[in-house]
């Protein structure tokens, strides 16, 4: 489901234009569809959110999601390692540390 922070590619008077959806300035612009989608994928895998692309009749062409990436680093390492009751990550690793 498409939230307000995410992404979105879309065609503008003939000129590709991305934005966050909660802007209604676009932060690119120009260069071609495939320029912009490439841009704007490139933007949602760093913060972790979804890419929208819309067709230039407004329909949606692509909803691609990267929030994996933003769970898959949402354990830091002070967290508990459920595998080890007891044990933060970072306990483990500079127990391994020093061997």
């Amino acid at each position: 489901m498409a939230s307000v922070d995410d992404i979105e590619t879309y065609c503008d008077n003939g000129v590709w234009k991305t934005r966050w959806r909660n802007s209604p300035e676009p932060f690119a612009a120009g260069g071609g569809r495939d320029r912009q989608v490439s841009q704007g994928a490139t933007v949602a895998q760093w913060y972790g959110v979804d890419h929208i692309i819309t067709n230039p009749d407004g329909s949606i062409a692509e909803h691609n999601s990267y929030r994996y990436r933003r769970e898959a680093h949402a354990v830091g390492p002070l967290d508990v390692d459920p595998s080890a009751p007891g044990n933060s990550t970072l306990t483990r690793s500079v127990a391994l540390a020093a061997g």
